[in-house]
């Protein structure tokens, strides 16, 4: 987000010069869980060095340079996938505070087979090789998440390849390795 510039003069003749005070960033307003003030003030840096236009925005090119330069080596499609899930005002680039949340979702590390299976688990946790509906829901109560039944089908529909209305482990650790950047 580009710094917001307003005009706290109290002559006309400067108001008339355009003479306007900045607003100092402050990298407190974009602290956000998975980041602290020190990362922020480092994002904002780079950010600022590929914000060449000046206009508060990183196209997908910009995007991919900055990552490089914070040690990530993203693949194209990745940084397209990411302006696609994070750019919420449909700018077709990324504003500051996006670029926040770009960054907190850890691009570039994938999660390991241990973790998404780790995660299967939770849901089957009787071991039984597939999750259930009941399974889902169960699982999204006791981590408060609220999720309708319809949702749930829909959630089983899309990982379910052959329709059966459970999902098997194979399915599972296939669909979650496709929606990792």
């Amino acid at each position: 987000m580009k710094n917001k510039s307003y005009n706290y003069s109290d002559s006309e003749e400067e108001s008339e010069r355009g003479v306007q005070d900045e607003e100092p960033f402050d990298p407190r307003k974009y602290v956000v869980p998975g980041s602290n003030v020190r990362d922020v003030e480092i994002w904002k840096e780079v950010f600022d060095l590929f914000d060449v236009d000046g206009n508060g925005s990183l196209t997908p090119m910009n995007i991919r340079n900055a990552m490089l330069t914070l040690g990530y080596n993203p693949k194209k499609q990745m940084i397209y996938q990411l302006v696609s899930d994070l750019d919420f005002d449909e700018s077709g680039g990324v504003d500051f505070q996006e670029f926040v949340k770009m960054m907190t979702t850890k691009p570039c590390e994938k999660d390991t087979d241990e973790d998404i299976e780790r995660v299967y688990y939770m849901y089957d946790n009787e071991k039984k090789g597939y999750i259930t509906k009941e399974d889902m829901i169960e699982a999204a109560q006791e981590i408060k998440e609220e999720l309708t039944e319809e949702e749930i089908e829909i959630i089983i529909q899309e990982i379910d390849p052959d329709g059966g209305g459970n999902i098997r482990k194979a399915y599972w650790m296939k669909f979650m390795k496709q929606k990792q950047y």
